[in-house]
This record gives C-alpha cells, sequence and structure tokens, in this order.
C-alpha cells in the first residue's frame, strides 16, 4: 500500500511541476507582452520589476521539484545500476539542478555569471536525460529509448539559435522536452518491460 500511494504522489508532483512550468511563464509574458518570446530569452522575466520575483520563485521551486523527482526516478534503477553509475546519475543531477537555481538567483543583469549557471544545467540536465536512457538500455528498452531520442532532440535544438532564431525557440523546445520526458517518467517502474 505504502508504494502504490508514493507512486501517486510521484505522479501529483510531476503533473504539478508540469503545471508550474506552463502557467508561470504564460503569466509572465501576459505581465510583459512587448517581450517576444520567440526571440529573446525567457530569462529576462527575471530583470523586469513586473516579474522578477515571480521568476525567482518558479525557477526555485521548479529547481526543488526536478530534484525530488529525478531521485525518484533514480531510484527506480538504482538496485540495476552499479555503484559508480549511481553516483554519475546523483551528482549529475546535483550540479544540474544547484544551477538552475543560481541561474534564478544570479538574473540577466549580471550576464555572464547568469549565462555560465543557465549554460551548466543545460548541459548537465540535458546528459541525465541522456546517461538515464543508457543505463537503463538493459531494464527497459523503451524508456531507454525516450530518454536518448529526447536528449538528442534537446541538443538538435540549439540548432535554433545558430539559424538566427534567437533563445526563445530554444528555451521553448527544452522546456517542452523536460515536461514531456519527466510526464513519461512518472509513469516508469522499473519491473521487467512494464510501463
Amino acid at each position: 500500500m505504502n508504494i502504490k500511494y508514493w507512486r501517486k504522489f510521484k505522479k501529483i508532483l510531476i503533473i504539478f511541476s508540469s503545471i508550474l512550468g506552463v502557467l508561470i511563464p504564460i503569466a509572465c509574458f501576459f505581465l510583459i507582452p512587448s517581450l517576444n518570446i520567440f526571440i529573446e530569452p525567457l530569462s529576462k522575466f527575471g530583470v523586469s520589476s513586473k516579474t522578477k520575483y515571480l521568476w525567482l520563485f518558479f525557477t526555485q521551486i521548479i529547481s526543488i521539484l526536478l530534484y525530488i523527482n529525478n531521485l525518484n526516478i533514480i531510484s527506480e534503477i538504482s538496485e540495476s545500476i552499479n555503484s559508480l553509475q549511481l553516483s554519475i546519475l546523483k551528482y549529475i543531477n546535483i550540479i544540474s539542478i544547484i544551477s538552475l537555481s543560481m541561474a534564478g538567483i544570479i538574473n540577466m543583469n549580471f550576464r555572464y555569471p547568469h549565462l555560465i549557471f543557465a549554460t551548466i544545467f543545460f548541459l548537465f540536465y540535458t546528459a541525465f536525460i541522456f546517461w538515464f536512457g543508457v543505463y537503463n538500455i538493459r531494464y527497459n528498452l523503451k524508456v531507454a529509448l525516450f530518454s536518448i531520442i529526447t536528449s538528442l532532440l534537446i541538443l538538435s535544438s540549439t540548432l535554433s539559435i545558430k539559424m538566427g532564431y534567437g533563445y526563445g525557440i530554444f528555451e521553448i523546445i527544452f522546456i517542452t522536452s523536460i515536461i514531456i520526458w519527466n510526464i513519461r517518467m512518472s509513469f516508469f517502474t522499473n519491473q521487467s518491460t512494464k510501463i
């Protein structure tokens, strides 16, 4: 029974995170309708006096929720992978989430520190999704392939920046990919190929 309720809690947690991940950026956009979210980075919400506290709240609460959810995801395969693989996933998780939190605290007024933390979050969270997929290939091929493909999709979205579309399109694809992956993982259990 405890396991049953725990799995329900995990699903509620990720659904709540996903709702926040959609609604708060939309709320910020309505507060600053002049911002072109397809070109300008979403982090500019953290600079405006109208949205900076809302954006700060958003980044910190999402950091906490993603960290908890990632720990839940790791726990599903903790007994199936070796200690080195488990440590790698845990450290990647910690580094990515701390970087997201710091990118929220240090807004774009401090351009280079903000970009450094934002870049670290992007690289390490993408790596977390990728290596989770790689380590899970032997136990759940569907989830493994979904994770690897998602990470490659995220990496390919950086091409939108080089094509001159700005950071907005890239960040929207990144956030959408994270939401979809986390929702998928909320239904993940490491029981053979049971999905």
